[in-house]
């Protein structure tokens, strides 16, 4: 009797730089004596409804890397994932069929240095889902531990459920940041993590936010979304403008502009990983303020003026993934309507079509030409034949 089984499945999967399609992707499941399928010990069988993508996830596709990880074997993408329990291991008496959930991509160890010391979210032994060698959620069906899961309100639709995790990511942002009431907030990059940050600087009560993005149609979004001032990177004034002069000229232009802000914001917030934003940032903020590291770059380190940071005496400080209850607060966010995640999905794609929704988010527009912000895949039923031979319930 052979002890594991494999199940029909699909997914989109990576095989490297450009190489990106759906295929099958069987599910391998334990046996029960008998020999039917079982969902393994501590987890459950999630249907998948929902897959937002990342900007790590288009770098991944056309560059082979992100945040130092690199393809070397396929594996199933996405790490914004929700989605529907159809079936529950023996042992599992807190989670039942049916409950809508969110998908938590990182498993920490728990017994390293760091994670003892309560910063799981910086686990030596980290595995996230949807990087390489991890299989992530933009597949048919998951087997999910339930330490992952976090439960899902009737409000949230599956649309919404697909920004939990980019939401839960910019709280502890936040919570780096130190967000809180009457603070003036400069938020360097419009994309999707950035405008979260402001709307939820917002939500805090922030006297003022102020947006600096690239692109115009997120400028323009942004100035309704959450921003009380956006503006946009102005071209250089010459070939031989240094990244220097730019960032200090720009700033400059930005203090003048914007009422009240005196000698600078309280919190400055660099979410693009380009030079010159990092350095706006440090010259941005006020004496005595809070520099937050958000964007990833690429390439060349980028040059920082630490004697400004120095004779500011200013706050630096970097964030990555999420911490503890981000998640159930994300929700708690979007069931209250504190934090409005679904205007900024510019678009739904079926899972049949994710290549195609990869290809929009990467243009920045769709065959139509319509603008991109926010893509969210939406995945159908699935094969619901595979449940009835799973071993316990099902939907």
């Amino acid at each position: 009797m052979p002890s594991n089984i494999s199940l029909p499945n699909q997914a989109l999967l990576m095989d490297g730089v450009d190489k990106l399609d759906i295929r099958a992707y069987p599910l391998t499941l334990p046996t029960t004596a008998d020999g039917n399928a079982a969902v393994p010990t501590g987890c459950v069988l999630v249907r998948v409804k929902a897959t937002g993508i990342c900007g790590s996830d288009i770098h991944l596709w056309k560059h082979g890397s992100a945040v130092g990880t690199v393809v070397t074997e396929p594996y199933a993408m996405g790490h914004e994932c929700a989605g529907q329990v159809v079936a529950v291991a023996e042992d599992i008496a807190d989670w039942k069929v049916g409950d809508r959930i969110a998908i938590k991509p990182g498993v920490a160890c728990f017994a390293c240095e760091d994670c003892t010391r309560g910063y799981g979210n910086l686990c030596a032994n980290m595995r996230y889902s949807g990087t390489p060698g991890v299989d992530g959620g933009c597949q048919t069906y998951r087997v999910v531990p339930v330490t992952q899961l976090v439960r899902l309100t009737p409000k949230i639709s599956w649309t919404e459920a697909g920004l939990i995790q980019p939401l839960a990511v910019s709280i502890q942002m936040a919570r780096q940041a130190g967000l809180r009431n009457s603070q003036k907030v400069m938020i360097l990059g419009g994309g999707c993590i950035g405008l979260l940050l402001g709307a939820m600087a917002k939500s805090f009560g922030a006297s003022q936010v102020v947006v600096f993005e690239k692109q115009t149609h997120r400028v323009e979004f942004a100035k309704s979304y959450c921003a009380d001032h956006a503006f946009q990177n102005p071209p250089r004034n010459n070939p031989d403008e240094t990244t220097q002069a730019y960032a200090t000229r720009v700033s400059k232009h930005i203090l003048e502009s914007v009422p009240g802000v005196g000698r600078g914001f309280d919190i400055c917030i660099e979410a693009t990983g380009a030079e010159e934003c990092m350095q706006m940032g440090i010259k941005l903020c006020r004496p005595g303020g809070t520099y937050i590291q958000v964007g990833m770059y690429r390439g060349k380190l980028p040059e920082i003026n630490m004697m400004e940071v120095c004779v500011k005496q200013l706050n630096v400080r970097g964030t990555i993934r999420y911490g503890t209850n981000c998640f159930e607060e994300a929700v708690e966010l979007i069931d209250r309507g504190l934090v409005d995640v679904k205007r900024l999905v510019s678009h739904t794609f079926d899972f049949n079509d994710s290549l195609s929704a990869f290809e929009a988010v990467y243009n920045l527009h769709d065959v139509q030409g319509k603008e991109v912000f926010k893509t969210v895949i939406l995945h159908g039923d699935g094969d619901q034949g595979l449940e009835s031979v799973v071993h316990g319930e099902s939907s």
